[in-house]
């Protein structure tokens, strides 16, 4: 599957990405630390998501 994430929230969009390898963002520690220190959101369900399919 070819991906491309955009986002100019970096914990979001490493959150999407780990999300699609199948791993919980929770448990990639840096994830995790920078939603911890309001750096980003790690709650997807919050953001508004398009998915463009060329």
């Amino acid at each position: 599957m070819k991906s491309l994430i955009v986002s100019r929230d970096f914990v979001a969009a490493d959150t999407a990405a780990a999300k699609l390898f199948g791993v919980e963002p929770g448990d990639i520690p840096y994830i995790q630390l920078a939603a911890e220190m309001n750096l980003g959101r790690i709650d997807l369900s919050a953001l508004s998501i398009n998915r463009i399919k060329l």
